[in-house]
């Protein structure tokens, strides 16, 4: 226990967890938290939500958009019942990357009601916008496993129970409607831009086809997207570009 939450503290999952978020303190961060709200069903038995959204492992399904992480590889490893040769098998993964111990030592929402993170909390239910990893639009809820912690989390659509809206969702042509951006478009090489109009002091998720571009072959990795806003338009961004506006 660190702070009243419990830790899974195995070898492999301790390396994992303080060099995925850079935090290589064992008093803040011992190694992966485990769930602390909830009934014996959830809590002490799955990844703590508020750190691991969208993880498999997690103790609520939110949406079908579930990953399976590098974490619960290493722990089926530390187990003594599995044998992992090779990790790139796990699903990329990237929330609270890198954050830090802040992000285990702050509170995800400051005194004035902004995100300390707005990449994976946000402030307010009006400020919307994507899923933290780009795959859908998305709306601001407070889930009973996040520690109280607003997180976007795909929309549903009550007329049709298994479409979240995911962006890759060709169904999305029919089913969405927008008004003003007439290049909205659903399918698989489309993912989700946070857009903010003049006229509302929020972003809101929209659904435009990217590709990419600079196949990084030592990283494995592309420099950039572009993003088909109109017809006529596009807009580059880079690896360096990544989380900043432009217009």
């Amino acid at each position: 226990y660190v702070n009243n939450q419990k830790y899974i503290t195995t070898p492999k999952i301790k390396e994992y967890a303080q060099e995925f978020f850079g935090c290589k303190d064992d008093f803040v961060l011992p190694g992966l938290p485990l769930e602390d709200d909830g009934g014996s069903g959830s809590a002490g038995s799955h990844w703590e939500e508020k750190y691991t959204q969208s993880d498999y492992m997690g103790a609520t399904v939110y949406s079908s958009q579930t990953y399976v992480s590098e974490a619960t590889l290493r722990l089926m490893e530390d187990s003594g019942w599995y044998y992992i040769s090779d990790y790139s098998y796990a699903d990329p993964f990237d929330w609270g990357k890198d954050e830090g111990c802040d992000f285990f030592n702050e509170e995800c929402i400051d005194f004035s009601g902004d995100s300390n993170w707005p990449q994976y909390f946000c402030g307010s239910t009006g400020n919307n916008g994507c899923t933290f990893d780009h795959a859908s639009p998305a709306s601001c809820q407070t889930t009973s496993n996040s520690d109280g912690c607003p997180i976007r989390l795909p929309s549903s659509h009550g007329s049709y129970p298994d479409y979240e809206g995911e962006c890759k969702d060709i169904r999305g042509n029919d089913i969405e409607n927008d008004d003003f951006f007439s290049a909205v478009t659903y399918g698989l090489n489309s993912r989700c831009v946070d857009v903010k109009q003049s006229s509302s002091s929020y972003a809101d998720g929209k659904c435009f086809k990217h590709s990419c571009y600079g196949w990084d072959s030592t990283n494995k990795q592309w420099e950039g997207v572009n993003i088909e806003i109109d017809s006529n338009e596009k807009i580059q961004c880079s690896r360096s570009d990544a989380y900043t506006s432009q217009s």
